[in-house]
């Protein structure tokens, strides 16, 4: 095995969790902003405490400490939302792998890797998220 050259990062994986939640489809930043208040702190706890309770079997020993995440939005749209509305519509989703016990946080000292908010078209009514979180060491 040859050594790495300094200042090349190396990662290995060593938890990876695969998750698709279909019919979750939490409000776009648009969207979002045409409800009350109250509209939105509801949507966004079901939406926290849904995948909270999925990944409860799935979840680590210890809540990761490093990670990369890909979060994935399949919708009917017509066009691909824009990067703040992906990042916003994912939020909840993220707050729920801390609940959940999967992420410690979801701050950037935890979030380290790729972290990246994708969109697929997807046939009307198929919609949903496909979360890949994968840990990282250095």
């Amino acid at each position: 095995m040859s050594p790495v050259p300094c200042g090349v990062e190396t990662r290995v994986s060593l938890y990876r969790l695969e998750l698709e939640l279909p019919g979750i489809l939490p409000a776009t930043k648009n969207k979002g902003f045409r409800q009350s208040r109250r509209q939105r702190i509801n949507e966004n706890r079901t939406v926290r405490d849904y995948v909270a309770i999925v990944v409860k079997n799935q979840r680590p020993d210890t809540p990761l400490q490093r990670a990369s995440l890909t979060v994935i939005r399949c919708s009917a749209a017509s066009k691909e939302p824009d990067f703040e509305a992906l990042v916003a519509g994912g939020a909840s989703i993220i707050d729920g792998l801390v609940q959940g016990g999967v992420l410690s946080d979801d701050n950037p000292e935890v979030i380290v890797g790729n972290r990246e908010y994708l969109w697929e078209k997807a046939p009307r009514g198929k919609g949903g998220y496909r979360i890949v979180v994968e840990e990282v060491l250095m």
